[in-house]
């Protein structure tokens, strides 16, 4: 079953997008090095206007947990965290975590 995080946030005033992506870039670089799949990064245009989204796909639940458990560990992802939270660009609204529901 295909299930994937979502990490909602928002750009406070003035943040610099391109540095912002450039940190999101980095972010999915670490996901995808500990076995996440194809990590995207979302503009809200409807609704929420001004969030930004970057979910993480995963094959199933524990595919998720063994990605976690080995990027928590990983020096570099501590340094950025903390590298971001310095830089205090963006704040967190919210995150998701969400199985796939098969149609057919």
């Amino acid at each position: 079953m295909s299930m994937m995080i979502q990490f909602v946030f928002k750009a406070l005033p003035g943040s610099d997008m391109p540095t912002i992506t450039e940190n999101v870039k980095a972010a999915a670089q670490l996901w995808k090095k500990h076995g996440a799949g194809e990590v995207s990064f979302w503009m809200v245009t409807l609704g929420e206007v001004g969030n930004m989204a970057v979910t993480v796909p995963f094959d199933n639940y524990g595919a998720y947990g063994h990605c976690y458990d080995s990027l928590i560990e990983d020096p570099e992802f501590r340094k950025w965290q903390a590298d971001s939270v310095k830089a205090g660009m963006t704040e967190w609204v919210r995150s998701n975590m969400a199985r796939k529901i098969s149609l057919g």
